[in-house]
């Protein structure tokens, strides 16, 4: 029995949800580490990231679900389930972020 399982190009999910952060490395982060401070510089653009990422699992699967029928998974969630994590993760990641930059 396998722990990992998943079914049609499902397991790219998590990819565009890393990717999505990977990005938000060299162009978030170098301006917002001059507005705000280091940590919160690196929850914001990772959080901002991650809903890119999200945004991009959501349109790339919407189009290939165009053209097959076959269903995708990867540890039994669904590209939507993949993008609602990804988005509400980056949500809160951005909002914490803003919460260590605010005084008080």
């Amino acid at each position: 029995m396998f722990l990992v399982s998943w079914s049609g190009v499902g397991f790219l999910s998590p990819a565009f949800l890393i990717g999505g952060m990977l990005a938000s490395i060299p162009l978030l982060r170098s301006l917002l580490t001059s507005a705000y401070g280091l940590q919160a510089a690196v929850y914001l653009g990772n959080g901002f990231g991650l809903m890119q990422g999200a945004l991009a699992n959501l349109i790339v699967f919407t189009l290939i679900s165009r053209f097959t029928r076959a269903g995708h998974s990867f540890l039994a969630f669904g590209p939507r389930a993949w993008s609602l994590i990804g988005l509400v993760g980056g949500l809160a990641m951005a909002a914490y972020g803003w919460s260590l930059s605010v005084p008080g």
